[in-house]
């Protein structure tokens, strides 16, 4: 997961065009923070976005997502991360949340 907040020239349309270059898979409906699907360790992942993070006022995070996660999205949402991390089931009490 990569998680960035930008002051200056850095947006999330930089970063796509990053990931898409790459052919990184990923999921990006919430703001300034994009799960991918890739064999990239956290470290090399980030390495791939120093030619826009350096020199910029921006502030990210990459952390490796593990079987543990939790959360109210879509029912898309919970198709694509049981997809690329796959672990939790939609619950039947709450459709379209875990």
């Amino acid at each position: 997961m990569l998680v960035f907040e930008s002051k200056g020239s850095v947006n999330e349309s930089n970063i796509m065009a990053i990931l898409n270059h790459h052919r990184i898979d990923y999921w990006h409906h919430i703001k300034n923070t994009f799960l991918v699907d890739t064999h990239h360790s956290p470290r090399s992942f980030t390495g791939l976005f120093e030619p826009i993070f350096q020199n910029s006022e921006t502030r990210f995070f990459v952390v490796e997502i593990t079987n543990e996660y939790w959360g109210y999205l879509p029912l898309d949402a919970w198709a694509w991360i049981n997809k690329s991390f796959g672990r939790h089931k939609v619950r039947n009490d709450n459709p379209g949340f875990l």
